[in-house]
Formats: structure tokens, C-alpha cells, sequence
């Protein structure tokens, strides 16, 4: 199953709006594409709580991942196969 449309909490909003304004950078889908690379870079795995999705930033999966949308999905796969 992949993922289709990938939205965000208010609180990632916010932080979203600070990392704009501090790096530059103007689209909201590249910093989440860096955000994942963090992520996947941590050893540990993520915390399973619910993450409310109350902010206005959605986009698609395509739009998320850019020319590389199926990379970043396989990397997605290999890592949920890794913490089992």
C-alpha cells in the first residue's frame, strides 16, 4: 500500500514556517523530504503515538517526493522492514 497524500500537524506547520524563513528554502515538500531523511537516519524507531493532522499543509505523495517519489518510498518500506 503506498502512501497517497502525506498532511501534517499544526505544531510541524509552525516549525515548517520557522525553517522557511531561516534556510531560504520556499517549498514546503523539500523540507519535508529532508525532515524523512532525518528521520530514517535515526537509529532509534519513531514513537507510535497519533499525530494529529489539524494544519492546512497537504500535498500528494508525488508532490512530496519530487522525481524521486518511489526512492523515498522504497527507503520508507526498507525501514519499517528493518523495525520489523
Amino acid at each position: 500500500m503506498a502512501v497517497e497524500h502525506v498532511r501534517i500537524s499544526q505544531d510541524a506547520r509552525d516549525k515548517l514556517i520557522k525553517l522557511k524563513r531561516v534556510t531560504g528554502i520556499k517549498n514546503w515538500n523539500v523540507l519535508c523530504r529532508w525532515g524523512l531523511c532525518a528521520s530514517l537516519a535515526e537509529t532509534s524507531r519513531p514513537p507510535s503515538i497519533r499525530i494529529p493532522r489539524d494544519s492546512t499543509v497537504d500535498m500528494t505523495w508525488k508532490v512530496f517526493g519530487g522525481a524521486d517519489a518511489d526512492v523515498y518510498w522504497a527507503l520508507v518500506r526498507e525501514r519499517c522492514r528493518i523495525d520489523g
